[in-house]
């Protein structure tokens, strides 16, 4: 079942632990207002990076295109309007984690004795 994080869109800028599959990391959420749109960075505790500047899109995935060592699986989907706004987060726009197991269900087509041909 994938975990919503909590946000703070009252702060321009916040850190957390988090907990994502077991593992804790640190997440920074930035809005800049510049772009009109919240940033995000992921870290471990040790301090590793594992994404920086990234952009929450809903429709993509935060972690997409990216295959971090330090990273367990799974990625982070934001869901909500786009373009949004700084007070949209946390209400509007939620952020979700999802295991690699959960996202693998997702997009893994279930059989359905449909047939299609080109």
């Amino acid at each position: 079942m994938p975990v919503e994080i909590q946000t703070y869109p009252d702060e321009p800028s916040s850190v957390q632990t988090v907990t994502l599959g077991g593992t804790q990391y640190r997440l920074t959420l930035t809005w800049r207002e510049r772009t009109q749109s919240w940033y995000m960075d992921l870290h471990t505790v040790d301090d590793v990076a594992i994404a920086l500047g990234r952009r929450l899109s809903p429709g993509l995935t935060v972690l997409y295109a990216l295959q971090p060592a330090a990273w367990d699986g799974g990625d982070i989907l934001p869901f909500g309007p786009d373009p949004y706004v700084q007070s949209d987060l946390g209400g509007a726009l939620r952020l979700w984690f999802y295991t690699a197991a959960e996202l693998a269900a997702i997009t893994t087509p279930a059989a359905s004795g449909l047939r299609v041909t080109l």
